[in-house]
């Protein structure tokens, strides 16, 4: 038994030390929470099982796309202008940060996508008062 509880460490630890898993979840939490990688990969391998670090990376990817849009949300101040407001529809407000988010997971700077949905915003609200 002892001999399978180190075979599966070492395939839990061979996943978690890929470098996506590295880059983009491992790196940055250890960051975060101060601690060295060494202690954040402990915290994975001891607290979840192979079928959840086999997906985890997928969902990591899946919730930082939901954590952008929710950014862009508040960023672009559209619950504001959606449902305090009025002056533009959720779908008009989708139709800015669906499309940005997907550029920003991709890799294009954030503040910089930001501030073209802040002018594809202003010309909505433009053409809704006219």
């Amino acid at each position: 038994m002892a001999n399978d509880d180190k075979l599966l460490r070492q395939l839990k630890m061979r996943e978690i030390e890929s470098y996506q898993w590295q880059k983009d979840v491992i790196g940055p939490l250890s960051e975060e929470f101060q601690v060295s990688i060494d202690e954040i990969n402990d915290l994975f391998v001891n607290n979840l099982d192979m079928s959840n670090i086999n997906n985890l990376h997928a969902t990591f990817q899946s919730a930082n796309h939901e954590e952008i849009l929710l950014k862009l949300y508040s960023d672009l101040h559209l619950k504001w202008f959606i449902e305090v407001l009025e002056m533009i529809t959720v779908e008009q407000g989708d139709k800015i940060r669906v499309p940005l988010s997907k550029r920003i997971v991709e890799g294009e700077d954030y503040d910089k996508v930001l501030q073209e949905g802040r002018n594809q915003l202003f010309a909505i609200l433009n053409n809704n008062i006219e």
